[in-house]
């Protein structure tokens, strides 16, 4: 059987990536003060100078992809494989999930896509995809044990979430009630561990504080034995946090890689919006360790 990845913009993976062949990209919407509607692509981004837009104090929110989109996606795939994995940006994000469980559910879809339930976010999804082409490149058909990968990963994989703007975050996404609590720390910044149910990691006033809670904790829970991805924006976020950030791993000899954090992220929760992903290196694809 002949099969299919598909991921949205927010899992920051660009088609082609790390040579593979069968993952493909759905872009989310970024909205502007209720009216004017961006797909999240690179050249979208380029020529509506977005860069800046997500910096300014225009209203700003998201929206998944319409059910006619991913209808039109489903239908192209299926025309190149026999069945679609669809990995996509979780609930507690986005009601992009339910959307695909509910076009999925009926013909001509019902039996061709395979919408796994998680609650993973951002490039541990970009990654989860890259091993469930590893497993499909070793003849592996048996759609369960790609659930069963997932659930997996949802236990060894930690994504820490440092939010510029609280308010925004707030007013903007599907975890409102968890943000709020932290409204009233105005000075401080909040460290916040992404799952099923958010939670609080560490608040400081200084980054160097905040990034020591931040690893303490990830250290405790993943053992050592994990890769760490740094995420973040650098035509967005402010250069002096960008020279904090990676001063701070590189003092302390914390081995990690770079990458570039969706747009949809600093959308919601500010232009500063850093995220510290750790997976469990025994789960990462091989293509994950190539410089």
């Amino acid at each position: 059987m002949k099969i299919g990845i598909l991921l949205d913009s927010s899992a920051g993976f660009k088609v082609g990536e790390l040579n593979s062949k069968i993952i493909e990209v759905l872009p989310l919407h970024l909205i502007i003060n209720d009216e004017n509607d961006f797909l999240e692509t690179e050249e979208s981004i380029i020529k509506n100078n977005l860069s800046e837009e997500v910096k300014s104090d225009k209203r700003k929110s998201t929206s998944q992809a319409s059910p006619g989109e991913l209808m039109v996606k489903y239908d192209e795939m299926l025309k190149k494989y026999e069945h679609i994995i669809h990995l996509s940006i979780p609930e507690n994000l986005s009601s992009m999930m339910q959307t695909a469980f509910l076009v999925t559910a009926d013909q001509p879809y019902k039996g061709k896509v395979t919408v796994i339930k998680h609650s993973m976010a951002a490039n541990a999804l970009k990654y989860l995809a890259l091993k469930y082409e590893q497993m499909i490149n070793k003849g592996i058909t048996d759609l369960e044990l790609f659930q069963k990968e997932a659930d997996t990963w949802e236990k060894e994989t930690f994504l820490a979430l440092i939010p510029s703007n609280l308010q925004t975050l707030a007013r903007g996404g599907r975890a409102k009630m968890v943000i709020l609590k932290f409204l009233k720390i105005v000075k401080a910044k909040v460290s916040i561990q992404w799952g099923k149910k958010p939670k609080k990691i560490g608040i400081s006033r200084t980054y160097g504080s905040l990034f020591d809670k931040t690893m303490s904790v990830i250290i405790k829970e993943m053992d050592k034995d994990f890769k760490l991805f740094l995420l973040l924006r650098e035509k967005e976020v402010n250069s002096k946090l960008i020279s904090t950030v990676h001063s701070y791993l590189e003092d302390n000899k914390i081995n990690y890689k770079f990458e570039t954090l969706s747009l949809v992220f600093p959308w919601h929760a500010g232009s500063d919006t850093i995220a510290l992903i750790a997976i469990k290196k025994d789960l990462l694809p091989d293509v994950a360790f190539e410089e």
